[in-house]
């Protein structure tokens, strides 16, 4: 190819790839891609309650402690540990006469809930909760310097409320209720009331 072809050529292409990029717009472009990048987004949903967890280590046990936030709203709370070697649980009970129960069914694993008896309001500690070990061999092992993991997994829901007889307000359902464990929020709905 001779060099006055391919000049004609070079400057044919850089022509019809100005004209491409003015029909196009680069701001259409642009708009694409926010609408794209926006369009992966998540929606955050506030609930309105929040706790913070404390877990001490006491000779090879866990003691555990909830605190509910200052603006937190008033939760049920539950716990549910794990090990390679069974547990023993220990509940504490607080100054309103909280304390920790075992639920009543065990998961395929033989692992069982505990459930704090009563509402957790904000502020408020919850009574401890020590989860150990329930083999003296255990011991030996952890005196010997092995270790082991106490796993162990929290959950809140907002307590629910209605009136009684007397007007006063009480909770809709009980702290190891299965209906209380198993609501779901609808993010549809809290737009539309306007909750966050």
């Amino acid at each position: 190819m001779n060099k006055r072809r391919l000049w004609i050529n070079t400057i044919a292409f850089a022509v019809a790839s100005v004209l491409i990029i003015a029909a196009v717009r680069p701001q259409d472009v642009m708009a694409y891609f926010t609408t794209h990048a926006e369009a992966k987004g998540l929606e955050t949903v506030h609930l309105g309650h929040d706790t913070t967890i404390k877990e001490e280590n006491d000779n090879g046990r866990k003691v555990i402690s909830i605190t509910a936030t200052d603006d937190s709203i008033p939760v049920f709370l539950r716990a549910k540990a794990f090990c390679e070697y069974d547990l023993s649980f220990t509940p504490g009970t607080d100054e309103r006469g909280g304390t920790w129960v075992q639920g009543s069914e065990a998961d395929e694993d033989g692992n069982y809930y505990y459930y704090y008896t009563i509402p957790l309001n904000a502020g408020e500690t919850a009574a401890t909760l020590t989860v150990g070990v329930n083999d003296v061999k255990i011991d030996e092992k952890h005196n010997k310097g092995d270790t082991f993991d106490i796993i162990v997994v929290y959950e809140t829901v907002p307590v629910l409320w209605e009136p009684d007889e007397n007007g006063a307000e009480k909770p809709i359902t009980g702290y190891d209720d299965p209906e209380t464990w198993s609501r779901k929020v609808d993010v549809n709905e809290m737009k539309s009331t306007g909750r966050e």
